[in-house]
Order: C-alpha cells, then sequence, then structure tokens
C-alpha cells in the first residue's frame, strides 16, 4: 500500500506499509479500506505478472478509434485463450524518424481476472478503484522522474519472481522486459563461483535487450542503467559497471521522493511497495 501527496519538491510519501494475505481472504482487503480510508482517494490496483502480457506488436494502419479492434486480431495467435474473453489495452510506442514500421504494447488478461478485481474492491470492499495497472508503467513513472532531458534511461528491478527492465525517454516507455532471475536468487546466492555465474547470465540477457533496442530505437540516447533499491544490490552494480558499456548506477527512494515522514529505520523497501509507489504516480507523471 502507498499514498502521496504534492509537495514543494518531490510528492510526499504519506503511507508505505506492505501486508500479506491470503488471495481467498476477502475480509483482508476490506479492513485495509476502512483503516486506511481508501473510499476517500482515487485508487490504483497493480497485476501480478501472471495475471497479464505485456506483448509488443506493429502498429495496424487503421484509424485511431479503429486500433484496439484492429489489435484484437492480431492477438488471436498470441494468447491461449479467445479474444472474447480478453480486455485488454493500448500503449503507443513513440515514433523515430526514419523508422517505416511503429508498434504498439498490449496488455491483455482475462476478462475473468479483471472482473474479480473489481469486484473485490468495488462491490466488496468499497474501495474507489480508478485504475487496474501492470508493473511496466509502474515503473516508467519512477524512471521519468529521474530521466536527463531529451535522454533514454534503463531501469532494472527485481522482486519475487523475477526482473524487470524498462527504458524511458521524456516519459514515455520505449521498451520492457522480464527476467527469470528473482531478487531471491541475487540475495541467497552466497557461494562465489554460483553468484558469478547468475551475474553473468543476467549482463548477457541485459546487453541482448540493450543492443536489440538500439537496432529498433537509433535515435534514442540511453544515458545510462539504473538499478532498484535492494539488499546486496552494491556488489551487482559493480560487475555491471565492469561488463557493459553503459554507465551504471544504483538510485534511492529519496531520489524520487520526499520521504520526510517515513521512519527512519525504514532503510530497505519491498520490490512491490516500489512498484506500488510508482503506481501512485500516474495521476501527476501521466495517464
Amino acid at each position: 500500500m502507498a499514498r502521496l501527496e504534492p509537495a514543494a519538491d518531490k510528492p510526499r510519501i504519506v503511507l508505505s506499509e506492505y501486508r500479506r494475505w491470503l488471495p481467498n481472504e476477502k475480509s483482508g482487503l476490506k479492513s485495509l479500506a476502512v483503516e486506511f480510508g481508501f473510499n476517500h482517494y482515487h485508487c490504483v490496483s497493480l497485476l501480478q505478472a501472471n495475471e497479464y502480457q505485456l506483448l509488443q506488436v506493429e502498429a495496424p494502419r487503421v484509424p485511431a478509434d479503429e486500433v484496439r479492434q484492429a489489435v484484437r486480431w492480431r492477438l488471436k495467435d498470441l494468447i491461449d485463450y479467445p479474444m472474447d474473453q480478453a480486455t485488454l489495452d493500448v500503449l503507443t510506442l513513440p515514433g523515430e524518424a526514419g523508422n517505416r514500421t511503429n508498434y504498439l504494447y498490449v496488455a491483455v488478461a482475462r476478462n475473468d481476472i479483471i472482473r474479480e478485481r473489481m469486484t473485490r474492491f468495488i462491490d466488496q470492499s468499497n474501495i474507489a478503484l480508478e485504475v487496474i495497472d501492470i508493473a511496466e508503467t509502474a515503473q516508467r513513472n519512477l524512471s521519468s522522474r529521474l530521466e536527463q532531458p531529451g535522454r533514454g534511461l534503463a531501469m532494472l528491478s527485481f522482486g519475487l519472481n523475477g526482473g524487470l527492465l524498462t527504458v524511458t525517454r521524456n516519459g514515455e516507455l520505449y521498451h520492457a522486459r522480464q527476467f527469470d532471475i528473482s531478487l531471491r536468487q541475487l540475495q541467497q546466492e552466497q557461494q562465489a563461483e554460483l553468484r558469478q555465474s547468475l551475474y553473468e547470465r543476467l549482463a548477457l540477457e541485459l546487453q541482448r535487450s540493450l543492443d536489440n533496442f538500439e537496432r529498433q530505437f537509433p535515435n534514442v540516447g540511453i544515458a545510462q542503467l539504473v538499478i532498484a533499491p535492494y539488499t546486496g544490490r552494491d556488489t551487482l552494480i559493480n560487475y555491471l559497471r565492469d561488463a557493459l558499456y553503459l554507465p551504471v548506477a544504483g538510485y534511492e527512494l529519496h531520489d524520487i521522493f520526499d520521504t520526510s515522514l517515513l521512519p527512519s529505520t525504514q532503510v530497505d523497501i519491498e520490490p512491490a511497495l516500489l512498484l506500488a509507489l510508482g503506481a501512485a504516480l500516474r495521476e501527476e507523471t501521466r495517464a
């Protein structure tokens, strides 16, 4: 859970708390809504990685009001369930001079997942749910706060189920890719040889992604790669500085947010909570 309020310089974190409950525990969300007064705010809920797909497709050459219908036809061979059971949204990738082909990102999820989320939040818990969002756009919102004007920024974060690489420029999402290297693997691998192997695999996949990105968007200059906070991050940063051609650095929560209301003891932040903060930036950043 996260809540922000406007401040003079950066958005101020008012609420930042991570809680677990069983997926079928309906009363858990309702009690949180009462405790924190969620019905008084515009709320965003994030889908889990296994609840949706983000697919890149060639943009159909049709009028803007026909794009979604045209995209549906293109997705029918890319998902493993009927299109009439799918909810989708379209995110346009910025066009680049000299590129003859434009692309779209399409977020697609089963209707019953979206319906269940809306029922659980709105009907059962009286939460003012405004948007159902995804990790890639939540991370875009974080990345846009760290960009250099006119330059691209690559951001890498890790969660319990894997890693996420995004590339943004001028607040626009250009690239997103998920990795099967989780935060638990990075933190628990104590044997130097196995940790080295894990880092090598990650560096190789990052280099491939960045090379592919540069071929697709040759005019987007990536200024650096920044890595989200987690305990033990410095060893990975040092490794990637030697392995990649890009400058590599970490970023901290206070680089993006006013953290003056957070407890001084809160050094680490749950990965899911970091994305929740990114989703909370939605209204300040862009729709």
